[in-house]
């Protein structure tokens, strides 16, 4: 996609890899393989690897793979990158752990897409094992007809975050300004709700299925929750 495409190079400076985040998936998977769907430029999978996780990523985006590889090379970490859609999962009780998190799930905006997704993450996973999802809270976009996300500022860049509705679907208008350069981008997203998302995963097989409100563990509230992060065991 062109937005990420053009945002690859400022995306570490935007969204820094979250401690909390990482202690959150830590806690919830057992030690061995963890796949990251929508791995941006790996990150969250270099600190778990730092924490004993044999942990690897694939994401869509060609550039933000490349950073990624190159960033583990810095590091001198083992990870492994793949450039591959989310939805190419197909592997079968091969992992600990399988998390998509960044609200990269919405970005599959047909509903039997992200189904289809849900389900290919359960049977990835180990009996026992656990899958993360983590979005935005739909539930408070759409109910209060949010239209704007708070405009993020780092390291001499802004990213202006805003919504735009389009029938069923969310179209997702940024602006990212860093010096003399000025990037537009226009993405279409499906406003999962987390009574959809947590049926999902339930229709899917996982048991314990958990709603959190962030990667804190704060419980998920659908009127003022930020994020929805939701848990479940195979």
């Amino acid at each position: 996609m062109p937005l990420y495409h053009d945002f690859a190079d400022h995306y570490d400076s935007i969204f820094p890899t979250d401690p909390e985040t990482v202690g959150f998936l830590a806690k919830s998977f057992a030690k061995g393989r963890i796949l990251d769907l929508g791995c941006a430029t790996g990150g969250t999978v270099l600190a778990l690897r730092k924490k004993g996780f044999r942990a690897d990523g694939i994401d869509l985006d060609e550039a933000m793979i490349r950073i990624a590889r190159r960033n583990a090379a810095a590091a001198g970490s083992p990870a492994s990158f793949g450039v591959a859609d989310i939805r190419s999962l197909s592997a079968n009780a091969l992992y600990q752990g399988v998390y998509c998190i960044g609200n990269t799930l919405p970005h599959l905006t047909d509903e039997q897409d992200i189904q289809e997704l849900v389900r290919k993450m359960y049977f990835a996973l180990v009996d026992g094992g656990c899958a993360v999802v983590q979005i935005v809270n739909y539930d408070r976009v759409l109910d209060q007809n949010v239209t704007a996300l708070p405009t993020l500022r780092a390291d001499g860049r802004t990213f202006v975050r805003g919504y735009r509705r389009e029938g069923g679907i969310l179209r997702f208008q940024t602006v990212l300004t860093y010096q003399d350069e000025k990037y537009h981008g226009d993405v279409p997203l499906y406003p999962l709700r987390a009574r959809t998302l947590e049926a999902m995963m339930r229709s899917a097989g996982f048991r314990q299925v958990v709603l959190f409100g962030d990667f804190d563990e704060r419980p998920f509230d659908p009127r003022t929750s930020f994020a929805l992060v939701a848990r479940g065991v195979k």
